[in-house]
């Protein structure tokens, strides 16, 4: 049985009992290349009505045929790559809900692809595509979730128990489509973050959905922490001497001088300071007076004393 034909069968019940139908599709991605898929589809039922409800439904009647749906599963597994081992089937109820739970867990990230946007038994795919793909310690998840109209509209339509009904029967679902990545999630367009770092999508009924999602692990991821926490510490760093040098300066200018001593300069001040002087060299001391030149004069020379000789 297709996960599009369960989820037909449980809008037949959801209609017989004035419910909705909720299809949440998980998918998980592992730093080991293992991935794991789950497929949950049931319908919503008002506070204490569940068991009652679920005490009337002949569930296996309805569609929910646990050995069906299981024997399906392992005829994909040698395809897929996955040990038949690995499917689980439940019938739920729990939480209002009634329904089933199919899962596989664990199997190849590369099978991710077929299992998603396969079509079996003429009923076409929830996924237009789906690409899981790992470079390093990066993981990425690039999607397409069909339109609600093309993929359950068909086959609402085809159904004789919905014939007649005054609604478009695809508005009795609601899809979600839920992803982990390992490591840190670097970029996503998903609508809603959950606590544990799941991302969720709302599938629409009128319009492709479109999933982008990134992560990051190992040494990439810390050394990105690791340039954070020394770029944080640097600035930290800088402020811590930026407030100390101020903080010094304002105690020296708040200081008053100490008495005897002269109070520093301006650096103006010290600048424009005109220069100490020499003091002006003493005066020369004057020169004799020369001797008086005789020569050329018509003044007789002075006579001998007496009794020299001439």
């Amino acid at each position: 049985m297709s996960r599009v034909r369960l989820a037909c069968s449980a809008a037949l019940c959801a209609l017989l009992a004035g419910c909705t139908v909720q299809m949440d599709v998980g998918v998980e991605l592992r730093e080991d290349d293992a991935a794991a898929l789950a497929f949950d589809v049931s319908i919503d039922v008002p506070e204490g009505m569940a068991d009652s409800l679920a005490g009337e439904m002949d569930l296996d009647e309805m569609g929910f045929d646990q050995d069906d749906v299981r024997g399906e599963l392992h005829d994909n597994a040698a395809e897929f790559g996955f040990d038949p081992d690995a499917v689980t089937v439940e019938v739920v109820n729990e939480d209002g809900r009634i329904g089933m739970r199919v899962g596989v867990d664990p199997l190849p990230r590369e099978s991710l692809e077929g299992m998603l946007t396969q079509s079996t038994g003429g009923s076409p795919a929830l996924f237009e595509s789906f690409e899981a793909t790992r470079e390093g310690d990066e993981f990425s998840v690039e999607a397409q979730i069909a339109p609600l109209s093309d993929t359950l509209g068909d086959e609402l339509a085809d159904d004789p128990a919905l014939e007649g009904i005054p609604f478009d029967p695809t508005d009795m679902f609601r899809i979600r489509f839920s992803l982990r990545l390992p490591g840190t999630v670097t970029e996503h367009n998903a609508d809603e973050v959950l606590e544990d770092g799941t991302l969720v999508w709302e599938a629409s009924a009128d319009e492709a959905t479109v999933i982008s999602a990134r992560s990051t692990t190992g040494s990439t991821s810390l050394l990105l922490y690791a340039i954070a926490a020394l770029a944080a510490l640097a600035v930290i760093a800088v402020v811590a001497v930026v407030l100390m040098a101020r903080r010094r300066r304002g105690r020296g200018r708040d200081v008053p001088p100490s008495e005897g001593w002269a109070q520093p300069l301006e650096p103006a001040a010290v600048a424009t300071a005109p220069l100490p002087q020499a003091p002006p060299p003493p005066p020369a001391a004057p020169a004799p007076p020369a001797p008086a030149d005789r020569s050329g004069t018509d003044s007789p020379p002075p006579a001998p004393p007496p009794g020299a000789r001439i």
